[in-house]
């Protein structure tokens, strides 16, 4: 079957396989189908035919795109997925579909902070989730731009794909090969699990005539139809926004001729889109710049405010970009194609885009706006000094921590450090980043945990950061300079706080059970741990005997005694 539609044209084999695939996720065998190419090649409308197709058999449709200025806002592609679905259920459907996936509220944003549970129960809950809704009716999954979704939602993606095998699941994925973020996990994961990939090719010369001639008033010539196909290489979407400018340009002299098209090539194209712009009236171009800042689906208010145009203004220009096919108001107001709005932004001078994202994340604040959209504006202007800009990203980097999404806490957190913060808040800070780097850059964690200790002068504070240092520098193979830590915080700290001394002390005695060379110093806390008073002053150094954590209360040296039972060689274990 041919579809005379550019961007479907010459896809009748990918047309077939989104069939079967379909087919086989209807029957219960749900899968993957990964589409890769560049800007243009046909991605989304391959994904729209999917909707189209998944529509018609009954099933399901979740669909969510990677915005190239949300990729630090945790779950914020599986927000887009699942949150039209529960807020748009009644509480007894709701409770059935969070049913042994009450976890999944926490990524969600639903439940409060203190509720949320650890990274693996939240991507377990969402799995529940999908599953729940799948046992309803056989679903598609549909995320444009996946190479621009955030690592949290990449996560899950990864987490979700093993398991679609026993799903009436398809997981239809597009994104552009060389733009997936190294070392996530999805990019390999994807790859092996994506048994059905899908590669658009360019569209072919006798393709790309046809269109021209479609698409073009008058007689149309051999040549200029094979200036339209090497100025766009055959790129579906260039080939649009090419036959559009010429279409324009009709009336001019040579304005359609195949020297004016190969003398644009493929940047010239691009470049034309925000050229037409200027051929629109004074308040598109504020409007389209407002929209490429904020992001698709902005709300009317949000870009009449970012824009400085009443709501009638903003209605009447949005009807203006979508005559010019710079954007569309399908789900919102958005741009027709991720290839307008970066010429859109791109054609912002470094100033005005930094004026434009502070205004906004103003804008977002004022609007109640969730912290994780606010923030994703302010990681992207200058360092400032600002304080407010750190209060908001430490503000978004709580709550990305709380939904188990440590990559996107840490890309908040580090932006607030090189603000820089007012100093007497830095300690604090360093502490947050340290502890959400753990399970992302350890080296950064104890670089930035030791920072926040020298700049701590309170005795128990002192002594919490220093037993967090301490745990963390003995798995990094640091156990002496464990020791170190906890026995300067111990110095500090004297007898004030009985919970805070026992955390010490056991950092020193697991730092001597990974390096029995420490027993020296080791034996002297077991000492006291057997002693009648836990709050015996601390002074280093003294005789004594060590056990390993296994078991407190042993008599003898290390390697003395031969192994226990339990696994442990001291007497007494």
């Amino acid at each position: 079957m041919q579809f005379n539609v550019v961007g479907v044209l010459e896809r009748d084999w990918e047309l077939e396989r989104i069939g079967a695939a379909l087919g086989q996720a209807m029957g219960g065998a749900g899968g993957v189908l990964l589409v890769e190419g560049p800007a243009g090649i046909g991605k989304t409308t391959l994904g729209l035919a999917a909707v189209d197709a998944a529509r018609s058999r009954g099933m399901r449709v979740l669909r969510a795109a990677g915005r190239e200025l949300e990729r630090d806002f945790p779950y914020g592609v599986v927000r887009q997925l699942l949150d039209p679905v529960l807020r748009g259920a009644e509480l007894p459907d709701r409770e059935r579909l969070l049913e042994g996936a009450g976890a999944a509220s926490a990524a969600l944003g639903i439940v409060p902070i203190d509720a949320a549970p650890s990274e693996f129960a939240a991507l377990h809950g969402l799995y529940w989730l999908v599953a729940n809704l799948s046992d309803e009716q056989p679903t598609l999954i549909v995320v444009d731009d996946a190479h621009w979704a955030d690592v949290a939602s990449l996560r899950f993606l990864s987490f979700l794909v093993p398991r679609l095998i026993e799903l009436p699941v398809l997981l239809f994925l597009c994104a552009r090969p060389d733009e997936w973020q190294p070392g996530t996990l999805f990019a390999g994961t994807a790859s092996d699990a994506a048994s059905r990939p899908l590669v658009p090719s360019p569209l072919t010369n006798e393709a790309c005539a046809l269109l021209v001639r479609t698409r073009l008033e008058g007689p149309v010539d051999d040549a200029l139809c094979a200036a339209c196909h090497a100025a766009t290489g055959g790129n579906p979407f260039l080939l649009r926004a090419l036959l559009d400018e010429l279409g324009d340009n009709r009336d001019k002299p040579g304005g359609v001729s195949a020297g004016h098209v190969l003398a644009m090539g493929p940047r010239m194209v691009t470049r034309a889109i925000v050229t037409r712009l200027d051929r629109l009236s004074r308040d598109a171009r504020p409007l389209a710049a407002a929209l490429a800042v904020l992001g698709d689906g902005a709300s009317i208010e949000e870009l009449g405010a970012l824009a400085g145009l009443s709501a009638s203004e903003v209605r009447r220009a949005a009807g203006e970009l979508a005559r010019m096919s710079i954007v569309t108001g399908e789900d919102g107001l958005r741009f027709a194609h991720p290839i307008v709005r970066n010429a859109v932004y791109a054609d912002l001078v470094p100033e005005e885009r930094d004026r434009l994202h502070r205004a906004a994340a103003v804008v977002l604040e004022a609007a109640g706006a969730a912290a994780e959209r606010v923030a994703a504006q302010l990681l992207v202007v200058d360092p400032a000094g600002d304080g407010l800009v750190c209060v908001t990203l430490r503000r978004a980097a709580e709550i990305a921590r709380a939904s188990g999404a440590s990559h996107s806490a840490v890309a908040y957190l580090r932006r607030a450090l090189a603000e820089p913060c007012p100093e007497d808040q830095r300690a604090e800070l360093l502490v947050e980043l340290g502890e959400a780097e753990y399970l992302v850059d350890g080296r950064a964690a104890l670089a930035h945990l030791q920072q926040a200790l020298a700049l701590t002068v309170d005795p128990r504070r002192y002594a919490q950061i220093a037993s967090r240092l301490g745990w963390l520098l003995t798995l990094a193979g640091r156990p002496e300079a464990a020791v170190a830590t906890a026995e300067q915080a111990l110095t500090r700290l004297g007898d004030r706080d009985l919970d805070l001394l026992r955390s010490l002390q056991a950092t020193i005695l697991t730092a001597g059970y990974h390096d029995p060379s420490l027993a020296s110093v080791c034996d002297p806390v077991a000492e006291r741990l057997r002693g009648p008073s836990l709050m015996t002053a601390w002074a280093p150094g003294g005789s004594g005997h060590f056990c390993c954590p296994m078991r407190i209360g042993a008599t003898s040296r290390l390697g003395s005694s031969p192994p226990r039972r339990n696994g442990c060689s001291r007497t007494g274990c």
